[in-house]
């Protein structure tokens, strides 16, 4: 497969966030936030320390920071080998009034699923490599989540076969659904620290885009895991 080289775009993206990136900040995310100057950001984190923190708060921005977490990889591997999985792993917090001052006002303020409006919970992905890769499972084994799916049916489910030994696959399309699966997922950690679990294991998840033949995004697909914690 023949990669392109980075585009113009990219070179003044990465250039940015070389000359703003500091590995103890933790990188904001907001619905207009340009995915490759972002995408730009991890890559330097990832290089420099293997790991960092995205915040976003509704739907769009977290459909953003998935989005350049994905290219993000693409620009490592692009720069070193690279053969380790770029996983992460939500935290779902509540909005403080302090929290929204690098968010916009339309970030703050949603729909859930029945179109009543509702304040937004802030998410904050860890991002980092790990040497887990995922199974390579039918399509059959996926779970489709949408805006509507309801995130505690789902996550109870989800930490009883990961319980299980299981790896978990969750499917779904564009923004507000894929916000909703990184929603069930940070429930599913809460629920397998809660029950005593992430004692002595870790809860990781791969992130891969499944495209149509044009190359438009089809759908987001997610896998869980636990894993000992070495």
């Amino acid at each position: 497969m023949h990669l392109r080289k980075p585009s113009p775009t990219f070179s003044w993206a990465s250039r940015q966030a070389s000359n703003h990136s500091h590995s103890g900040e933790t990188l904001r995310c907001s619905s207009n936030t340009d995915v490759a100057r972002l995408a730009a950001s991890i890559k330097h984190r990832i290089l420099e320390c293997e790991t960092c923190e995205i915040d976003c708060l509704g739907p769009e921005s977290i459909f953003r920071s998935l989005s350049a977490m994905h290219l993000a990889m693409v620009f490592v591997k692009r720069e070193r080998s690279e053969e380790r999985t770029l996983c992460l792993r939500p935290e779902e917090m509540h909005v403080t009034s302090g929290d929204t001052q690098d968010f916009s006002d339309a970030d703050q303020i949603g729909e859930d699923a029945k179109g009543r409006r509702e304040t937004l919970l802030r998410m904050r992905i860890n991002v980092f490599l790990s040497n887990w890769h995922p199974l390579a499972l039918e399509s059959e084994s996926e779970f489709l989540v949408g805006p509507a799916t309801h995130v505690g049916l789902a996550a109870g489910l989800f930490a009883s076969l990961l319980k299980n030994g299981e790896e978990v696959v969750v499917g779904a399309g564009r923004a507000p659904a894929a916000a909703r699966a990184i929603k069930v997922l940070a429930a599913t950690n809460v629920y397998l620290t809660k029950q005593g679990v992430l004692a002595d294991k870790i809860f990781l998840v791969a992130l891969r885009w499944d495209r149509a033949p044009r190359g438009y995004v089809n759908r987001v697909i997610l896998t869980s895991t636990l894993q000992k914690n070495i």
